[in-house]
């Protein structure tokens, strides 16, 4: 990221790289913990609720005592947010500390917030978002990766109404880590294939579906690994 940003052009290069590349490729499920996910918080406006989460959240910190270290990361959060609000979207936000090398953090975490009710950021277009991701990286690079990566996915379909729907902290956990989810292969010969299944098993099991008992279709369940994850 750091290269990217830095990175000298003349007028005839070609355009910058797709951010999109980088968003793509980053992962955040390491740096969360189910601890720290507060859901339906009722802090009106940024400053109250980026006390409660700091105060709430818990963090490994270089130096003690915890309340002020805290406090320290809390300052610079704000710090920042006077600068220039982080509501970048209007349902998401991503509060950091301004001087991320100077907050006392032992390990980069990611906090994440929902509020009961959009929450007052005072943005210039009027945004006030209800989820905010509180990026606590030790690096401005890293920082910037993960708000790369959290763009990236607010591009996904339904990611922003399943982060406002989960019914627990769990839910918003696992929606970053490994899923799992139903479907219709459209591929029935591969099917009946995997599963042995002969023309006159098939018509078998077409007979008592078309009767009604539907729970009888066959299935079964596929583990895709990724080529970048290893």
């Amino acid at each position: 990221v750091e290269q990217w940003l830095l990175k000298r052009r003349t007028g005839d290069e070609p355009q910058l790289e797709p951010v999109a590349e980088v968003g793509s490729l980053v992962r955040l499920f390491s740096h969360m913990d189910e601890k720290n996910i507060f859901l339906d918080a009722l802090d009106p406006e940024v400053g109250k609720l980026i006390r409660n989460a700091i105060d709430r959240a818990t963090l490994s910190l270089t130096e003690s005592p915890e309340q002020a270290g805290k406090e320290r990361i809390r300052a610079s959060i704000m710090e920042r947010e006077s600068l220039c609000s982080t509501a970048l979207h209007p349902d998401v936000a991503f509060p950091h500390p301004r001087t991320p090398e100077e907050c006392p953090l032992r390990r980069d975490q990611i906090v994440i917030v929902r509020a009961a009710q959009p929450i007052e950021f005072w943005e210039m277009h009027g945004y006030r978002p209800r989820i905010v991701f509180l990026l606590l990286a030790r690096t401005v690079s890293l920082q910037l990766q993960w708000e790369a990566r959290l763009s990236h996915l607010l591009h996904r379909e339904g990611f922003i109404q399943n982060l406002l729907s989960a019914k627990s902290a769990r839910e918003v956990y696992d929606l970053f880590g490994i899923q799992s989810r139903g479907g219709c292969s459209c591929a029935g010969p591969y099917g009946h294939r995997l599963l042995g299944i002969d023309l006159e098993r098939s018509h078998e099991f077409e007979r008592e579906i078309t009767g009604g008992c539907e729970g009888i279709k066959p299935g079964w369940v596929r583990v895709n690994f990724n080529y970048f994850v290893s």
